[in-house]
């Protein structure tokens, strides 16, 4: 579910700041 919501996110991604607040929202779930 969260990996439907990221590919759906990077897909509307216009700037870098949204691919690195995703990957580190991708970070932070693995994490915990």
């Amino acid at each position: 579910y969260h990996g439907f919501q990221v590919a759906t996110f990077l897909q509307h991604d216009d700037d870098g700041m949204n691919m690195f607040f995703i990957l580190a929202l991708i970070f932070f779930l693995l994490v915990s």
